[in-house]
């Protein structure tokens, strides 16, 4: 699984840029309002990081660590429902998505 990070003027347009560069596979982590708009940081396989075409590369750099394991927490506010996979959940991060008929899967 790899991390990357996603910023955009506002979050339909972040979607958007998910959407074409990663596709349905991305998992959304955590969201952040920044001085130039949002932050998106994103999971995905690392299979489908590989599939991407070089044009496709982010205007950001990508997280340069190697995370064993991710916990989604619950800053943050969600708009739409969404199943995200990470390795553990917060109570407040897993009630948010429920609460918009989302699915939080534990993923070891």
């Amino acid at each position: 699984m790899k991390i990357k990070k996603f910023r955009a003027v506002d979050s339909q347009q972040a979607m958007r840029q998910i959407r074409a560069e990663i596709g349905p596979d991305a998992s959304i982590l955590t969201c952040y309002q920044v001085p130039e708009g949002i932050e998106f940081v994103v999971a995905v396989d690392a299979p489908s990081l590989q599939q991407l075409p070089v044009a496709a590369a982010p205007a950001t750099a990508p997280v340069r660590q190697n995370f064993d394991s991710v916990k989604v927490l619950g800053r943050g506010e969600l708009t739409q429902k969404l199943t995200v996979r990470a390795n553990a959940f917060s109570e407040t991060a897993r009630a948010a998505i429920e609460k918009l008929g989302g699915t939080a899967e534990v993923v070891s």
